[in-house]
């Protein structure tokens, strides 16, 4: 062969090589992009600090064009716990080593506990009362609605704005055949109209009763604001397990916003009944009220009564007047223990203050009315609002029973998202029997500075599951009350349905129920305002708990009383106080 075509020949040979070479490697690394993309990070800044979000670009078109590769095969999934061959993992060394003669019949299965991703966790005061025990169980439900009645709230908070209760006669557009059709098309929650037939013209997002208005906004009519109502109701149900902010004892309960104090922190009676009755009729289970005042009014007695009639309970926080009755805040308050009302009105469950160390907040009322206490003193993070920070503000402390009160209806959304037909007495009886009995109350099981002690949430839940049992009520069943037999109330007076009782009398109140457990005494007054209640006792081992009092306990006129004890009412008898 010719030099010259021997060499043209060696050059054609390296061209294919070196082309054969490019298309392989070109081929690869398309491969390899389409299998890692390349991402972008970028910073989001907020209250909390930095966040990093990872960018991915034309992940939309990558996804719709077919793989080059063949697909990863992903790892095989756990088997479900039922689907596990007990003892599986265990040889007969292992057993032999642990002293097991047999290999296990049926495993027993564990989860991992819960803990919510949100920011500011954990909370010293949700550890206290054993929330994230709670939290294994359940951490809330969407079924249930708390309404809050305070000053207006922080609506577009981050840690909030997903919980408001949105009224569904107020949503959507409006249609030919509707009562407020105008020809056309109109957005229901702003077209100036009461779609609903309510009373109330778009309240899509709750009530401003104190102005009159569909905006529950703080700010909205005095502008320095308050923050008072946006931090009750982040205690009640600030959205856990989102990312952001706090977690509060209850993560999914919706929560409806009522405004009947001014932002500048007071309000009026009529504002205070005309929201409990809204709240009643859009179908809340739970009411918080942080707010109190000196004297009681027969209106928010009615609209109180009103709500218990309905299933509805109502939490009150007991006041700040614990310390002393000479601030000019506490003028009028009885003494000592300072308790106001609503929280003295019988049919509300009061709620006092404690500290990191459950003793008694300094400031936190207290008295024969009180039913409970709960952390309220201290450096509890929660939602909060300025006219400068509207959307991403959280207390750093928080100090008050306005901020104890509202972590029970939290607890209570609970227990009604598992058992919707518990009623007030039956959440107090449940209280009674699975709150902490505190050191300072030296053994007691009620006190007037704790009430039935300190909040425990997992402890609650437990009880629930108890009394849910005792009723033989299972999932799907029907609540059968009817199988559990009520307390009995007798008296030394003479088992009748009335009982007339003179200066000279001294009553024994007998509560017959089974053997130890906590049997408490309510006397009410009929027609007027006014309530005994008697320290709880726990039965013997007969089921015998003997109450003893006299006239002087209680001033002259008409009383019912009754006993409660395993979340059941006994039937009342009339007392005639001479």
């Amino acid at each position: 062969m010719a030099p010259k075509t021997k060499s043209l020949l060696i050059l054609f040979s390296l061209a294919l090589f070196f082309s054969s070479a490019w298309a392989y490697l070109s081929y690869n690394i398309l491969t390899v992009s389409q299998r890692t993309p390349l991402t972008t990070t970028i910073q989001v800044a907020d209250s909390q600090g930095v966040e990093e979000e990872e960018l991915v670009p034309g992940e939309a078109d990558q996804q719709a064009q077919a793989p080059l590769t063949p697909p990863i095969t992903p790892a095989p999934e756990a088997p479900a716990p039922d689907d596990r061959k007990p003892g599986s993992t265990l040889d007969q060394a292992t057993l032999d080593a642990l002293g097991l003669e047999e290999p296990i019949e049926e495993e027993g299965v564990f989860y991992a506990t819960a803990t919510p991703d949100d920011t500011i966790y954990p909370q010293w005061y949700t550890t206290v009362i054993d929330a994230p025990l709670a939290w294994d169980t359940t951490s809330g439900s969407p079924s249930t609605l708390v309404a809050v009645i305070d000053t207006g709230f922080a609506l577009d908070h981050e840690d909030l704005s997903a919980a408001w209760f949105t009224n569904s006669g107020e949503q959507g557009t409006t249609q030919l055949g509707d009562a407020c059709w105008l020809g056309v098309a109109e957005d229901k929650q702003t077209n100036n109209c009461d779609d609903d037939g309510n009373g109330y013209i778009d309240d899509w997002r709750g009530w401003d009763f104190s102005n009159n208005d569909s905006s529950p906004q703080a700010g909205d009519n005095y502008a320095p604001g308050a923050s008072h109502g946006t931090k009750s109701a982040g205690l009640v149900g600030a959205r856990g397990n989102n990312g952001v902010g706090v977690a509060s004892v209850n993560w999914n309960t919706q929560l409806l916003p009522l405004q009947a104090l001014y932002d500048q922190g007071y309000g009026y009676s009529t504002d205070i009944t005309a929201a409990i009755y809204y709240a009643v009729e859009m179908g809340a289970d739970v009411i918080n009220m942080s707010l109190g005042g000196s004297t009681p009014d027969s209106y928010t007695l009615a609209a109180v009564r009103y709500a218990q009639q309905n299933n509805v309970i109502v939490v009150a926080s007991a006041g700040n007047c614990g310390l002393n009755q000479t601030d000019p805040d506490c003028v009028g308050y009885p003494s000592p223990g300072g308790m106001g009302y609503p929280a003295r009105y019988p049919d509300t469950i009061a709620v006092g203050a404690t500290t990191s160390t459950d003793a008694r907040a300094s400031f936190s009322s207290y008295g024969v009315e009180l039913d409970i206490v709960a952390p309220g003193s201290g450096s509890i993070r929660t939602p909060s609002w300025s006219t400068s920070n509207q959307t991403s503000l959280y207390a750093t402390s928080s100090y008050g029973t306005s901020f104890s009160a509202p972590i029970v209806p939290g607890a209570i959304a609970l227990v009604k998202g598992e058992f919707p037909e518990l009623s007030a007495d039956e959440v107090l009886a449940l209280f009674a029997n699975s709150s902490d009995k505190v050191a300072g109350m030296s053994g007691e099981d009620w006190t007037e500075e704790y009430g039935y002690g300190r909040l425990n949430v997992a402890a609650l839940l437990s009880e629930m599951a108890k009394y849910k049992q005792q009723l033989n009520k299972g999932s799907g069943d029907v609540d059968d009350r009817s199988s559990s037999t009520k307390p009995l109330l007798s008296s030394s007076t003479g088992h009748t349905s009335s009982t007339k009782i003179t200066a000279s009398s001294t009553v024994r109140t007998y509560c017959i129920t089974t053997p130890n457990t906590l049997c408490t005494l309510r006397l009410l007054r009929v027609g007027a305002s006014g309530v005994k209640d008697y320290t709880a006792i726990r039965t013997n081992n007969q089921g015998l708990a003997v109450f003893e009092w006299t006239k002087s306990d209680i001033t002259s006129g008409t009383w019912d009383a009754k006993v409660t004890a395993n979340g059941l009412t006994s039937d009342k008898e009339r007392l005639f106080i001479q």
